[in-house]
């Protein structure tokens, strides 16, 4: 993975919500798995399985270090996953707002303007 590419930011204009998010995934997978086809790069990026740890090899049991270390990895893990998730989840528009009440003087000052353009 070339380090140095990695703070690039995109800026894209999109028809919509869904255009948006498929371009962002295609171009975040195309710099993500760089060796790998996009298809498949597409599908290892938005894959919802979860990952399942391998197994250790045998061999001497892992230390106290070892384990603790693995717990802040899968903590910080899932973490960063809500994150991205957040991120992708596309905005939800305002809330519709109540159409506001007539005004009667606004109606009466424009009946008056259009009288007084016809010539009345």
């Amino acid at each position: 993975m070339e380090g140095q590419k990695m703070w690039h930011v995109k800026e894209v204009r999109a028809a919509n919500v869904r255009q948006a998010k498929r371009y962002a995934e295609r171009w975040c997978a195309a710099r993500l798995y760089p060796d790998l086809p996009l298809r498949e790069a597409v599908a290892r990026l938005t894959d919802n399985t979860p990952i399942q740890p391998v197994s250790p090899l045998p061999g001497l049991p892992p230390t106290r270090e070892q384990q603790q270390q693995a717990r802040r990895l899968a903590d910080a893990v899932t973490k960063d996953l809500e994150r991205v998730k957040a991120a992708l989840e596309p905005i939800r528009p305002p809330a519709a707002t109540k159409p506001r009440a007539k005004d009667p003087q606004k109606a009466r000052v424009r009946a008056a303007l259009r009288d007084l353009r016809r010539g009345v």
